[in-house]
């Protein structure tokens, strides 16, 4: 018996054909596309933590540069203690 076709089987077959090779293009460009991306951003996470990691150390002079703050501070808080602690609340001398 005899099934009735509006669409003939040689075009189906180019149709189904291009049609694949076009997924087929998409896929590889969609692909590529993704590839490129992902490349990008681990690159860009390396880059990050290299450099994070370079700019997070300090040299010898900027070491010594902020120890000498750091004692500095603490040595005019101390010497600001002390003047405090060595003056009379209310001024009268006491003999």
């Amino acid at each position: 018996m005899y099934v009735p076709s509006l669409v003939e089987n040689n075009i189906k077959t180019v149709l189904n054909h291009n049609l694949h090779e076009c997924h087929q293009l998409k896929f590889k460009y969609y692909s590529f596309f993704f590839n490129l991306c992902c490349f990008i951003f681990v690159i860009g996470i390396i880059g990050i933590i290299l450099y994070y990691k370079y700019k997070g150390q300090i040299n010898v002079k900027e070491k010594q540069k902020m120890e000498n703050q750091k004692r500095d501070y603490i040595l005019y808080n101390l010497r600001k203690f002390q003047n405090i602690k060595n003056k009379y609340i209310t001024n009268i001398p006491f003999h």
